[in-house]
C-alpha cells in the first residue's frame, strides 16, 4: 500500500465518526468505489474491515505503512526503538495489533528485569541485578514492569515481569527467584510467606525459600496489589481482582493459609488497577469513576457507600489518614484530588487538575503528595485535612515518571521520585545544609 492510499484511508475514517448501521455501509462502499480499480482491489477487504471498526480497535494506516518500511531493521534497545519510530502508538489491543507489530524485527530489543539499590542519603549505586524480562502480551513497545520493592529484614523482595526475586537488601545476592507472568504487583510479605498478584491468579510462596503454597486462580490482577488485613488477631488479604469475562473489578478477601476466597464483591463498573485502602474494618477501593468504602468482616463486606468521581481511575489508589479518604486520579480529560469522609463518604472538598495518570498519592507527615502530570509536570504536596484543599508545595517542571504510573515515595525526612531516567530525592525537613 502506498502512503497516498493509506492517507485516503485515515481520512476516511475521521469522516466515519459518529455515523452507524446502514450510513456507514453507505459510507464505506462510497469511498471504495472512489477509489482506482487497482487500489480498492487488492486493499478492499481490509479497508472495509478498518472503516467499520471501533475507536479501540482503530490503527493508522500511514502508520502501517510506515512501520512496513522498518521491517527487519534491528533495533539495540526499546529507547532506540521510542527514538527512531513514529510518534503514534498502536492500540495494544486493537484486531490488527498483532499483525503489525510482527511486521517489526524485536531481535533486537532487551526486556530485563533490574533491581538497583541507592545510597538514600548520596544516591550513589550500591548495587545492580539484572534477570531476562518479558514485556506483557499486547504492551510490547508501551509498559514495562514497575512494583515497589519490599524490604524486610536483610531480604528484598521485587516483582517484574518474568518473576518474582528475592535478593539480599545488603549487595543484591540473589537467594531465590520464582517465574511467574508480567505483573506489577508489589509484594505483601507477611507470616513467613509472600503474596502477589498476577495474570495466573494470587500466588503465594515461602519467604525463606521461594517454595510455591498455593495459587488463587480466581483473584487476577497484573497492576494491583494484595493488602493485608488483621481481624481479631488473625490475617486475611484483601486484593482487587478482574476475573476474565467479569463486567466489574472486585474487592475480593483470601484466607492466607490456603488462598480460599472467603467473599467477593463488585467494586467498579470495570478493569481497575487499583490497591485497596483498609483502615479498621473499612475498606477503600478506587477505580473507573467512582470511589467505593465497604465494613468488613471475615465473613462478608456491605458496600457503606459509593461516590461517582467525574474521571477514570488510571491505576492510583486510594489513601486513608484520619478517618478521611484522599484520592488524586484521571485521565486528560478530567482530573483531580478528592477529600471523602471514610465513614459517611461526604465530600469535603475537590479540586481539579489538568491531569494525574496512574501514579498514587501517598501521606507523610500529615500531607499527601501526589503527582500532576502536567505541563511542566510536578509534583505537589497539600495538607492532609478535610477543611479544605492546601496546597503546600511543589517541584515544578519534575520530569514524567516512568510510564506514568510509578508513585512518590517518602522515608527519613526525604522525598524520592522515581523519574523517565533517573532517580530524585529532594529534603523535607527544611534543615540547613
Amino acid at each position: 500500500m502506498t502512503e497516498e492510499l493509506a492517507k485516503k484511508v485515515d481520512a476516511a475514517y475521521g469522516k466515519r465518526l459518529g455515523i452507524s448501521g446502514a450510513k456507514l455501509d453507505r459510507h464505506i462502499e462510497d469511498f471504495l468505489a472512489s477509489l482506482p480499480p487497482a487500489e480498492a482491489q487488492p486493499f478492499g477487504k481490509l479497508i472495509r474491515d478498518s472503516l467499520a471498526v471501533g475507536w479501540e480497535d482503530r490503527f493508522s494506516w500511514g502508520l502501517l505503512v510506515r512501520l512496513g518500511q522498518m521491517r527487519d531493521k534491528e533495533f539495540p534497545s526499546v529507547e532506540e526503538w521510542n527514538r527512531q519510530s513514529p510518534g503514534e502508538i498502536l492500540h495494544p489491543h486493537g484486531e490488527h495489533a498483532g499483525e503489525i507489530r510482527s511486521l517489526l524485527n524485536t531481535k533486537g530489543f532487551a526486556y530485563t528485569d533490574v533491581i538497583v539499590c541507592l545510597d538514600a542519603v548520596t544516591g550513589r549505586e550500591l548495587w545492580r541485578k539484572e534477570f531476562p524480562g518479558n514485556p506483557i502480551p499486547g504492551y510490547t513497545f508501551a509498559f514495562n514492569a514497575s512494583s515497589t520493592p519490599t524490604v524486610v529484614g536483610e531480604r528484598c523482595y521485587v516483582q517484574g515481569s518474568a518473576g518474582l526475586y528475592c535478593l539480599t537488601s545488603a549487595d543484591g545476592a540473589v537467594l531465590w527467584q520464582a517465574r511467574t507472568r508480567f505483573s506489577n504487583s508489589s509484594p505483601l510479605v507477611a507470616d513467613g510467606a509472600v503474596y502477589v498478584c498476577s495474570l495466573d491468579g494470587l500466588l503465594a510462596y515461602r519467604a525463606a525459600g521461594g517454595q510455591p503454597l498455593w495459587t488463587q486462580p480466581e483473584v487476577t490482577n497484573h497492576s494491583s496489589s494484595p493488602v493485608g488485613w488483621t481481624s481479631a488477631g488473625k490475617r486475611y488479604i484483601l486484593c482487587d481482582s478482574h476475573r476474565k469475562h467479569a463486567r466489574n473489578s472486585e474487592l475480593v478477601c483470601v484466607e492466607p493459609g490456603k488462598g480460599t476466597v472467603l467473599w467477593r464483591v463488585p467494586s467498579s463498573g470495570g478493569e481497575s488497577f487499583s490497591t485497596p485502602a483498609v483502615s479498621g474494618d473499612m475498606a477503600v477501593n478506587f477505580g473507573k469513576g467512582r470511589l467505593t468504602a465497604y465494613r468488613i468482616t471475615p465473613q462478608k463486606a456491605e458496600k457503606a457507600w459509593e461516590s461517582e468521581m467525574k474521571f477514570d481511575e488510571r491505576g492510583g489508589s486510594a489513601t486513608i489518614y484520619h478517618d478521611h479518604v484522599y484520592s488524586v486520579g484521571g485521565g486528560y480529560a478530567n482530573s483531580g484530588a478528592h477529600c471523602h469522609d471514610l465513614k459517611t463518604g461526604e465530600l469535603k472538598w475537590q479540586q481539579k487538575y489538568e491531569h494525574t495518570e496512574g501514579s498514587s498519592a501517598i501521606v507523610a507527615d500529615g500531607k499527601v503528595f501526589a503527582f500532576r502530570h502536567e505541563r511542566p509536570q510536578k509534583c505537589v504536596m497539600f495538607r492532609a485535612a478535610p477543611e479544605k484543599y492546601e496546597e503546600l508545595g511543589r517541584i515544578p517542571g519534575a520530569p514524567n515518571p516512568l510510564n506514568g504510573l510509578s508513585s512518590p515515595a517518602v522515608a527519613g525526612g526525604r522525598l524520592y521520585l522515581r523519574l523517565k531516567n533517573a532517580i530524585a530525592c529532594y529534603d523535607l525537613t527544611g534543615a540547613e545544609k
